[in-house]
């Protein structure tokens, strides 16, 4: 999963800054194989730079 959250976090940076931290990835799996990914991001109040 470290290496999700920093892909993720990569792309997110190319269209706003954000720190580390703005984003939570969690992954969850039942026993009747039901998988959730479930990723937060906190984004800035600030323009988007390009």
């Amino acid at each position: 999963m470290p290496q999700l959250k920093q892909d993720i976090l990569d792309v997110i940076r190319k269209y706003v800054n954000v720190s580390s931290d703005a984003v939570q990835v969690q992954f969850d799996q039942n026993e009747d194989d039901l998988a959730v990914l479930e990723l937060n991001v906190t984004l800035p109040d600030e323009e988007p730079k390009v």
